[in-house]
């Protein structure tokens, strides 16, 4: 049961994988996004993220595999991601994703500062 699970993990039997709706259309070759990431204090209180920067934590994470398709409202380009991460920061997809210039539909930390489909509340 849970047991068994816990310790499967932990011997990296099990490997976790995401996938995620980005703005624009992400290159589609599979890679590793390998900028390492700062934890910072938001202008909010309680509203930290990750910056990338040298001098921060490494942080991996593995793009496994990328589809396009243009959402019929307005002809937005969107990218379907598979994504596989082998570190765990804080916000690690947002801010590897943002920083490659595909920020998650609807993240408005991460994107220009808004919501970025108006089909995707």
């Amino acid at each position: 049961g849970l047991c068994n699970a816990r310790l499967q993990f932990n011997a990296f039997r099990i490997s976790k994988g995401y996938v995620a709706l980005v703005t624009g259309w992400l290159h589609a070759v599979p890679r590793m996004l390998d900028t390492p990431l700062l934890a910072v204090e938001g202008s909010r209180l309680g509203l930290s993220r990750s910056v990338p920067d040298r001098t921060g934590r490494k942080a991996l994470t593995q793009i496994v595999e990328v589809g396009h398709f243009v959402a019929r409202t307005q002809a937005t380009r969107v990218s379907f991601v598979v994504l596989r991460l082998h570190t765990g920061r804080m916000h690690q997809i947002r801010a590897h994703l943002s920083h490659e210039g595909h920020a998650l539909i609807g993240d408005a930390l991460y994107g220009n500062g808004k919501a970025s489909a108006p089909w995707c509340p």
